[in-house]
């Protein structure tokens, strides 16, 4: 699927969760992915 940016998707619903994740691009052509986050867990991986 192509679309054009800016673009908003959703995720979620099922979850009776209003994910929205926000993607859009600069005039350079650097893309953004971006939202809001909750950390539902943390930690470190030592490679």
């Amino acid at each position: 699927m192509r679309v054009t940016l800016p673009y908003t998707v959703s995720q979620g619903t099922l979850l009776h969760r209003t994910g929205r994740v926000h993607i859009s691009a600069d005039a350079d052509g650097t893309v953004w992915i971006g939202g809001d986050t909750i950390t539902c867990v943390s930690g470190f991986v030592e490679l």
